[in-house]
């Protein structure tokens, strides 16, 4: 009787400890991932600034400085891609093998593409201002495989994971000394009941028959 009670108590703290760890994983998973994201995005952003400082227009059209169409750029996750104002593609740096057109509509952008490497890239894009007459003469691109970052995401999974069946381990090991200890005095006075009523049978006259 007691065995099963025990067994009941245990597996009650194990499910509400794993439940517990699961919540816990799940907001270091989201705060991580926000965070991570979050920085990425603000560094794309720069580098599309400092990039958009390197253009001007020169016999009508624009052109990239050298430093920035350097092949030392060609990075195999990130490309460079500069446009006029009439989106049209005038230069790009980079080994990153995805084309898209051009959306102005927000500075970050998220893109999928299914069944592809990379199946998933982050873009940047920031006006490029004129120094001569602080009209707008194009725009900058950067673009970045997200594939770094899932194996960031991959690698914080496994160890999470890993913490997880660790702790419910060492929790199962835990939880049935505690159960045990904290059945004892009910066992205890269970053992001491059961004596007494025993000890009373033994008093008890049988029926029918005289002390």
């Amino acid at each position: 009787m007691f065995d099963r009670l025990r067994w009941q108590l245990l597996l009650s703290y194990l499910a509400v400890f794993t439940a517990i760890l699961g919540v816990f994983a799940i907001a270091v998973r989201l705060v991580f991932g926000y965070s991570f994201r979050q920085s990425l995005s603000q560094e794309l952003i720069i580098l599309a600034e400092v990039a958009a400082t390197h253009a001007e227009i020169q016999n009508n059209r624009l052109t990239v400085g050298d430093e920035f169409t350097d092949r030392n750029l060609a990075l195999p996750d990130r490309k460079f891609e500069w446009f006029d104002r009439q989106k049209r593609l005038v230069d790009k740096v980079g080994n990153l093998n995805v084309n898209l057109p051009l959306n102005i509509d927000s500075p970050v952008q998220f893109n999928k593409y299914p069944g592809q490497k990379p199946d998933e890239t982050i873009s940047a894009i920031v006006p490029i201002i004129s120094n001569d007459d602080r009209q707008q003469i194009g725009y900058v691109r950067i673009t970045q495989s997200l594939e770094p970052l899932d194996r960031t995401f991959h690698q914080l999974d496994i160890g999470l994971a890993s913490g997880m069946i660790i702790s419910l381990a060492i929790s199962s090991g835990a939880g049935i000394w505690l159960t045990r200890r904290a059945m004892k005095p009910a066992v205890t006075s269970y053992q001491r009941l059961q004596q007494f009523r025993d000890k009373l049978k033994n008093k008890v006259p049988v029926s029918g028959k005289q002390l």
